[in-house]
């Protein structure tokens, strides 16, 4: 009937307001700045961005996501961050770098400021860049990491990771090689791209 009709488009429209205000209450309004999407920005390159959809057993208590969960997203773009290498280095370095054959990252500190609260559902991108390019001869390197929330439309966590190059076979601490360095840069000028995980 006609009044059914408008009380449905009167709910929708009602729902569309407080959805609205809601938004603008969150700070979530077109044109965020500085939250805006990193990968997305003006110059987006060098960002390794992997897209991760929010399980429900990674809730605390409290539903919000379990500040540990933040670690291992970090842990996802810097592996793929890793992985992209592979086309910049001989597979025998690849394989040195990633599987502890050699001389190969290891992981010495790692941060993480949360900035909101993550709830269930959503669906995050999770981003890695260098801070910058170690000299050859360097032993570590920081990568940056910006966890980017698609519900809230803004950046809802920050953290860093220092690498140390480590040398497996003989237990002592490494240096990163011309070879590695000069593949971290091609990484670093690549264009940004999303991989879902």
């Amino acid at each position: 009937s006609f009044s059914s009709i408008h009380m449905s488009r009167s709910l929708s429209t009602t729902i569309r307001k407080a959805r609205s205000l809601l938004r603008q209450r969150r700070g979530l309004s077109a044109g965020a700045g500085a939250d805006a999407a990193p990968w997305q920005s003006a110059q987006p390159r060098g960002y390794v961005a992997c897209k991760v959809i929010m399980h429900w057993g990674e809730m605390d208590s409290y539903s919000h996501l379990n500040n540990c969960v933040h670690f291992r997203y970090f842990e996802s773009a810097r592996i793929e961050h890793f992985r992209r290498l592979k086309n910049h280095l001989s597979e025998s370095s690849f394989k040195s770098f990633m599987y502890a054959k050699g001389t190969g990252p290891i992981l010495a500190s790692t941060s993480c400021k949360y900035i909101r609260p993550v709830m269930f559902p959503d669906t995050l991108v999770v981003t890695s860049k260098l801070l910058a390019l170690p000299e050859v001869g360097d032993s570590r390197f920081t990568q940056d990491y910006t966890l980017w929330s698609f519900e809230q439309e803004r950046v809802v966590a920050k953290g860093e990771g220092t690498i140390v190059m480590f040398d497996y076979n003989n237990n002592v601490r490494g240096e990163v090689s011309e070879e590695l360095r000069a593949a971290l840069r091609a990484v670093d000028e690549s264009e940004a791209d999303v991989v879902t995980l």
